[in-house]
């Protein structure tokens, strides 16, 4: 409700104001005076209360809708320095030194924030001893005005990079290859106080609680805010009183800070073979050490009223090892067969624990990839045949079900909540990829590809199915014990978890849904270089999609497939000059036969919801101009 003990209400009745109680919550309103320009609401219509309210007249509610309204401040001030040396020694060994800093100090006002509401001024007087103009009266009495609250940002990062680096050039008459070794550090320091202006008058220890924040009021009739004097950190409020508040420095809400580290360490061995250099092999393995260290919370020293910075809490530490190896094998000047196999991941940033409370291993991913290319009519014509074969260990994927579940067990027998675990599976992608491009003419080219892909989900689970695994015998002894009264409820728990786990086992290795059994495309340009067309440009393409897998069949075993479509594309384009300035006009019309199968979502104002379906075939007009 917009008045509050902190404005200065102490009860309702010496602040003139009147309740209207109803059956769920109670609405604040006060009667209107005689002549009043405001429009009488009755307070049944305006709250539909089902109890009688306290006060059955005309009566203004304490707010009327939500809006959205923003506005925010940046300053930023970035740094940055760099050094660079590089040196050769000798003939065969090139070596590199390398440092950056980058700093940068940014600081983010922010005024209006979140939804806020439309409200009337209800009381009557000012909080004591305040007085506008004089008098003790409220002179914003039952005027409409917009309320929020402000926070401050303050962004810091600072990023240090240092990287040594060698590399020699070992020659022979049947190798020709470059051995080189990398070093090198990145540390990140980065955090963020976010301040919210509190109240002089007692400040709460919890300053992300709503209730503590420095309200800002604006009159509608006024149509401005209540203003914020940055350097000194005061609020003066230009509502119902001139109230001061201070933020108090050092106490803040939401404060971090994080710092962390990457070392590099990589050897690698790159080039050809046999005096006729026909056999080019890459070879490298890369080891990443991850370190982390984060606080995210200030504790508050009684003694002081203030709240200190505590000590980094070690949040990661892991190591990565990525090899790689590669090899080109030329057979005929038209001919090359090529193979490569690596790991990858993907960086972590904090630990995460599955269910026996060890940290997951950061997403790691195996690729392998075989091919042949071919080239003919002196480059003019190349086209390539390839397998693919990649697998993603480690995906985080947690079944809410399983989750859920056990918690309602846990629960159930009293024991502590296992709190929010996660679990894995391991994601493959293999298939087949013909590609052709050929250069027709010097005008004239076309590319063509065709795919069969194939993804699969496997070894979902495994965490939980450890820890069930060792849980299962206690809980079913519990399950099977009919004088236990847990004992229903812990059966139909074990049967979600069985069957969950039976589901999740049947689906592993099979064909992932939305699969398609083949994808193509087919795309032609044809540029005009003299003439009268000169500048002209024409496009054709066509995109293929293949049947798709939406699901298993009701009835049998069988998949059911969406039927595969075609989409067709053309563009048509010119470039000139005008005055020496260069222009150009294009069109591009997408689905150009109009084909239902796809439709699309395109954002849109002025209707009930931001979304609308745009027609299936799409034409876009673009001008560009050099100025």
């Amino acid at each position: 409700n917009v008045a509050r003990a902190g404005d200065g209400a102490v009860d309702w009745a010496t602040m003139g104001q009147t309740v209207a109680a109803g059956g769920v919550q109670s609405w604040v309103g006060v009667r209107l005076p005689p002549g009043s320009t405001l429009q009488p609401v009755s307070v049944l219509e305006a709250a539909r209360l089902s109890a009688t309210p306290v006060y059955t007249d005309f009566v203004v509610p304490s707010f009327a809708f939500s809006m959205k309204n923003g506005a925010n401040r940046l300053a930023s001030e970035p740094h940055t320095a760099s050094l660079l040396v590089e040196k050769r020694i000798g003939r065969n060994l090139m070596v590199e030194l390398a440092g950056n800093l980058q700093v940068e100090d940014r600081l983010n006002y922010t005024r209006q924030s979140g939804n806020v509401n439309l409200s009337y001024d209800v009381n009557r007087r000012l909080p004591a001893g305040y007085t506008i103009n004089g008098r003790s009266d409220n002179p914003y009495f039952l005027q409409p005005y917009i309320q929020s609250y402000q926070r401050i940002f303050n962004v810091y990062t600072r990023v240090w990079e240092g990287r040594a680096a060698a590399v020699y050039r070992w020659e022979t008459p049947w190798c020709k290859q470059s051995l080189g070794a990398l070093v090198a550090l990145r540390s990140f320091d980065s955090g963020q106080r976010r301040f919210t202006l509190t109240r002089t008058n007692g400040p709460s220890a919890n300053l992300a609680d709503a209730s503590n924040a420095v309200y800002l009021r604006g009159y509608v009739s006024e149509r401005q805010f209540s203003s914020i004097d940055f350097l000194k950190g005061n609020v003066y409020s230009l509502g119902a009183a001139e109230i001061e508040y201070v933020n108090h420095r050092g106490v803040s809400a939401g404060q971090n800070h994080a710092d962390s580290q990457i070392r590099s360490f990589q050897v690698f061995a790159s080039g050809s073979w046999l005096p006729s250099g026909n056999l080019r092999t890459v070879l490298g393995v890369r080891r990443d050490e991850f370190y982390s260290k984060q606080f995210n919370t200030h504790l508050f020293n009684p003694a002081t009223g203030r709240y200190v910075r505590s000590d980094l809490t070690e949040i990661l530490r892991a190591s990565i090892d990525s090899p790689t190896a590669g090899a080109v094998a030329v057979l005929l000047p038209w001919l090359s067969l090529y193979g490569n196999t690596s790991r990858s991941y993907n960086p972590p940033t904090t630990a995460v624990l599955n269910y026996q409370n060890q940290p997951i291993a950061a997403p790691q991913g195996r690729t392998r990839e075989l091919g042949a290319k071919f080239a003919v009519l002196n480059n003019r014509v190349s086209a390539s045949f390839g397998f693919y074969d990649s697998e993603q260990k480690n995906n985080r994927a947690t079944s809410n079900t399983l989750n859920n579940t056990l918690e309602n067990i846990l629960d159930l027998l009293g024991q502590p909540s296992a709190g929010t675990q996660h679990d894995t599976n391991t994601l493959r992608a293999r298939g087949t990829e013909f590609e052709l491009h050929a250069n027709l003419t010097r005008s004239w080219t076309l590319t063509a590809n065709v795919g069969r892909p194939h993804t699969d989900t496997r070894d979902s689970s495994p965490s939980f199915r450890a820890f069930y695994r060792e849980m299962q015998p206690a809980w079913q002894a519990i399950a099977g014990n009919a004088a236990d009264p847990r004992s229903a409820a812990i059966r139909t728990y074990l049967n979600t978890i069985d069957n969950t786990l039976r589901a999740q086992a049947a689906g592993d290795g099979e064909e992932d849904n939305f699969n398609r059994k083949l994808t193509g495309n087919l795309v032609t340009r044809y540029q005009f270089i003299g003439g009268r067309l000169r500048g002209v440009a024409l496009g054709a393409g066509m995109n293929y999609l293949g049947d798709q897998k939406i699901g298993r069949s009701a009835a049998t075993d069988a998949y059911v497939y969406s039927q595969g479509y075609a989409l067709y594309s053309a563009f048509v384009r010119y470039k000139g000059d005008w005055r020496g300035r260069p222009w150009s006009l294009q069109a591009n019309a997408t689905n150009l036969l109009d084909t239902e199968k796809f439709r699309f979502l395109q954002m849109v104002d002025n209707q009930k919801g931001p979304y609308r379906i745009a027609p299936p075939r799409l034409i876009r007009v673009t001008l560009n101009f050099s100025l």
